[in-house]
């Protein structure tokens, strides 16, 4: 009945390593239809409390995957989680190379204006950190013309 405890209970395991009973998981897992329920708020800070606590963020996304909270709140989950070392997390930054609409889940998960500006931010800059596909064809044809020219 109270579904923010199955969030709560999936970042506890996930932060102390222990594993969840067979019939508290088969429980947890029955009531994952009632997460859409909760707040947004709500669910934001204990992903975000997760993926600064885990010891695993992979395992952390898998107990998401697996009870049926990311279905119900990060459908743009990516198929394959970096693992990502245990240090001070930004859990902004993580759910941008976690999901591939970070944007789309900031705002459904109601982050702050902050949060969102900060992770259009990171992911402009990664963008210009890599040339683009024309960037880099463009380039190829003026190396091959120069080459032409010169040789």
């Amino acid at each position: 009945e109270d579904y923010l405890r199955i969030l709560r209970g999936l970042r506890f395991s996930a932060r102390l390593g222990f594993g969840i009973d067979p019939a508290t998981w088969d429980a947890a897992r029955a009531a994952s239809d009632g997460l859409s329920q909760l707040s947004a708020e709500r669910v934001r800070e204990e992903w975000f409390k997760g993926l600064s606590s885990a010891r695993s963020v992979a395992e952390l996304v898998r107990f998401w995957r697996e009870s049926g909270a990311a279905a119900a709140w990060l459908p743009e989950l990516r198929e394959t989680t970096p693992e990502v070392p245990r240090v001070e997390r930004d859990a902004v930054l993580l759910t941008a190379l976690l999901t591939v609409a970070p944007v789309a889940v900031l705002r459904r998960l109601k982050a702050s204006g902050a949060e969102i500006a900060s992770c259009w931010a990171r992911l402009r800059w990664s963008r210009r950190a890599l040339p683009s596909a024309k960037t880099r064809r463009r380039s190829r044809r003026q190396r091959s013309r120069r080459a032409r020219w010169t040789g």
